[in-house]
């Protein structure tokens, strides 16, 4: 029993190990990075043109934009295997996308000559919880503007009808149609606060009302204040300077926080050396120190996305932040969830494999042992001459020494992504990029 024991801790022990090692590099690519959006356009029959399908492309990227989902249209004029146009778009969706996609299938019968229109609609994730309760209104709607006006314009219609959901639901995709003309500070919270200032107008207000009821869901889950600041310019202070004040002015000095400052000063000669810079304090500067380069990874990749929308990239920039405090400052079996919620092939892969490996490992220790039968310790005892009939251990006293190391963040922060440069400040940190 023993022996068996022994193996299964071993193999437990491998497996985690191995899981622990290869599970980010397996997960790295899509580790916690904000929805990006694809289309696919099938026209089997080649019903459209080559500009036709290019227009109807641009028209799809635009909706998947904005209704932040994928989006599948499939133009048939056979449902081959399938019941009706409902189960060919249920049964494509479950087959070749995942979690927060939407697929389209528009059947054209030609009928006796007549040209008859279906269509189908199925939606999955998040798309279906926001857009679920307008499907069969847009299959209908998409029937009769076939019948009027042809396939090209109905297909149009529904990717114009849908951005609108999209934008009611998560605010304009269009940067000039929502300018914030007030400087204002956001603040939101009890024990643990989220403060969001968007001084450089680069969010909707609908984006930042959503973005701070994440951010403070955040700081409650990470037990943190959770901050972002957007801005062009930083009152003659250096990046490190103005985010640390930031984090003091609205969290305290002595408080757990952290702190995003999104810096757009490319274009003044004044901030050439400065960067986008995370501020740390307390209980933030432990959880997050180390993994400072990677929460910029990925909220760089959020921002460089999609270069045709700014206030999108913002959006999802800010976002793909708040995903990556979250994974990096839960525990650790949270944090394991999380992954495998964002990415469970991946996860699932190293799993077997990290279970692959440590069977091999604990079938190649366990077989070098060989069982032996155990000599009994009472053998080397002379009984002749050993009789122990009372034992007892007093306790007198304990003595203890302790030693205080006096440790302070002054002159600390370190600094990642990019290196550092002067003006340093007393909490934790390290900078980003220059934009």
């Amino acid at each position: 029993m023993k022996k068996i024991g022994f193996k299964i801790l071993a193999g437990l022990l491998v497996a985690a190990l191995v899981f622990s090692v290869f599970m980010p590099v397996l997960n790295k690519a899509n580790a916690y990075a904000p929805d990006t959006y694809e289309i696919y356009l099938e026209d089997i029959d080649e019903l459209f043109t080559t500009e036709q399908r290019e227009s109807l492309e641009e028209r799809m990227r635009t909706t998947a934009n904005a209704a932040r989902c994928n989006l599948g249209i499939y133009v048939v004029s056979d449902l081959r295997d399938y019941n009706d146009n409902w189960d060919y778009a249920e049964q494509t969706l479950n087959d070749f996308y995942g979690e927060n996609s939407v697929v389209l299938v528009y059947y054209r019968k030609n009928d006796g000559g007549t040209i008859k229109h279906y269509s189908g609609i199925a939606m999955s994730g998040d798309a279906e919880k926001v857009y679920g309760s307008h499907s069969f209104e847009l299959s209908v709607r998409i029937n009769s503007t076939a019948l009027a006006s042809g396939a090209q314009t109905a297909l149009e219609d529904f990717c114009s009808r849908f951005t609108e959901y999209g934008e009611k639901a998560y605010g304009s995709s269009d940067p000039d149609q929502y300018r914030n003309s007030d400087d204002r500070l956001l603040i939101k919270g009890d024990k643990y606060k989220a403060a969001l200032a968007d001084y450089d107008d680069c969010l909707t207000k609908t984006q930042e009302e959503f973005l701070l009821n994440y951010m403070e869901t955040t700081a409650r889950k990470v037990k943190c204040n959770v901050g972002i600041v957007i801005t062009r310019d930083i009152d003659d202070k250096t990046d490190v300077q103005y985010a640390e004040a930031f984090l003091d002015d609205n969290f305290g000095i002595i408080s757990d926080s952290v702190v995003l400052l999104l810096l757009n000063t490319h274009d003044n000669p004044k901030y050439t050396f400065y960067q986008d810079w995370i501020s740390l304090s307390g209980k933030a500067e432990q959880k997050f120190q180390k993994h400072l380069d990677d929460i910029f990874d990925e909220t760089y990749y959020a921002l460089d996305k999609n270069g045709a929308s700014i206030v999108t990239n913002f959006d999802s920039a800010c976002l793909a932040f708040c995903d990556s405090v979250r994974m990096y400052g839960s525990f650790n079996f949270l944090r394991i969830l999380l992954v495998f919620a964002h990415n469970p092939a991946a996860t699932l892969v190293a799993i077997i494999f990290g279970l692959v490996v440590s069977l091999i490992v604990t079938s190649a220790a366990a077989s070098k042992y060989k069982k032996k039968k155990p000599i009994s310790a009472a053998q080397y005892i002379d009984r002749r001459t050993v009789n122990v009939t009372f034992r007892r251990d007093d306790f007198i006293r304990e003595y203890t020494t302790s030693v205080h190391i006096d440790s302070s963040h002054h002159g600390s922060g370190g600094h990642h992504g990019g290196g550092g440069h002067s003006g340093g400040g007393h909490h934790g940190g390290g900078g980003g990029r220059h934009r």
